[in-house]
């Protein structure tokens, strides 16, 4: 199989790809086709080819960038396949990597779509990409009924895969460590530094709760360093008990000491498809907090439906982030909850949906 991918990053859906590479994936024969950057797919153990793509600050430099980057990458297919026999898939994560399913089309390859976005900016690169989807896919893909729903996509072969944990943080969770803080109460977010992922709500939600000396809010952010400068440069001070830390690979020690971990994405701006960040913090037993809207809801489920609230609602936030660090038998029984309901998104139902 040849995976194809845009941005090697740490984020959601590259995650994804290294969990559906180990799952389905064959070192022997498959190939890794990504952008280069230093991301979760650098430490795959499937051979890689890199081609270059460049984001801008300038969205028009960017986008030529993006363009230019796919014509690269059909390029590079060529050569790449040419003794590699017709009947091998190739496997276009997210709807961004279009030159991998064109060549897949034009040579007669089978071509799977995981998408894991519901709308791309600007709107006419959204229709360009879904109809490439269209016209291309054998099979496509989503992480939730949510976002195969609001797509729009039309498709004779559509299904959903939902997204599972890592095995490696899913081992980090079984060992055994304590439950709930009791003298510290961290509330942990993760998010790229964009206000439609809810930062000016954190940013608020941390100010209301400054006073309360318990409270620690800390913001682990999917950016090099200067686009979270440049973000952070126009915001006003932050909250003395609001913490930044640099995008890093060490998410197993990050969900060990969270109390809570909280996504406050703003539904009307970015509806968040699957929110894999709540189901490995649920997979450590840490309680959670997400968006009312898209993939969470499936995610938290009827049980822990009362934990879903918009970052608008920062009174009914700061109200159960109170009730949590005082009542602690509420905190275990909402922390067993939630390592019960990560059972349901299991590595082996992941790799069995995979290979249906």
């Amino acid at each position: 199989m040849i995976f194809v991918h845009l941005l090697n990053d740490r984020s959601g859906s590259a995650k994804v790809l290294a969990s559906v590479i180990e799952g389905v994936g064959d070192v022997e024969r498959d190939l890794l086709v990504v952008a280069d950057g230093d991301g979760v797919l650098s430490s795959v153990s499937t051979p890689k080819y890199y081609y270059s793509y460049t984001r801008y600050s300038n969205r028009w430099l960017t986008l030529f960038s993006y363009v230019a980057s796919q014509v690269r990458l059909f390029l590079m297919l060529w050569p790449m396949t040419r003794s590699r026999p017709k009947h091998e898939p190739i496997y276009i994560n997210t709807a961004l990597p279009f030159g991998g399913a064109i060549f897949g089309r034009l040579t007669g390859r089978r071509v799977i779509y995981h998408l894991h976005e519901i709308s791309v900016s600007p709107r006419l690169l959204q229709k360009f990409l879904w109809y490439i989807v269209r016209i291309t896919a054998e099979e496509v893909r989503f992480v939730s009924e949510h976002q195969k729903r609001a797509t729009g996509l039309l498709h004779p072969n559509m299904r959903v895969v939902y997204n599972t944990t890592s095995p490696e943080l899913v081992l980090a969770a079984a060992k055994p460590y304590p439950v709930g803080a009791v003298d510290e109460f961290n509330v942990l977010m993760l998010a790229t530094a964009r206000d439609y992922k809810g930062i000016p709500e954190f940013i608020t939600l941390a100010r209301s709760l400054e006073a309360h000396s318990k409270f620690v809010f800390q913001l682990v952010t999917n950016d090099d360093a200067h686009v979270v400068e440049k973000y952070f440069g126009d915001k006003t001070e932050l909250p003395s008990n609001m913490v930044l830390i640099p995008r890093t690979a060490e998410l197993a020690s990050l969900y060990r000491k969270a109390s809570l971990v909280i996504n406050l994405s703003r539904p009307n701006e970015w509806i968040e498809t699957f929110g894999l960040t709540l189901l490995e913090a649920m997979t450590f037993g840490v309680p959670v907090i997400g968006p009312p809207e898209g993939g969470p809801v499936e995610v938290l489920g009827e049980e822990l439906s009362d934990y879903l609230i918009s970052g608008c609602d920062i009174t009914r936030l700061k109200a159960t982030l109170i009730k949590l660090s005082e009542d602690s038998d509420s905190y275990s029984r909402l922390s067993a909850q939630c390592r019960n309901r990560a059972m349901a998104f299991d590595w082996h139902s992941f790799v069995d949906a995979l290979r249906i």
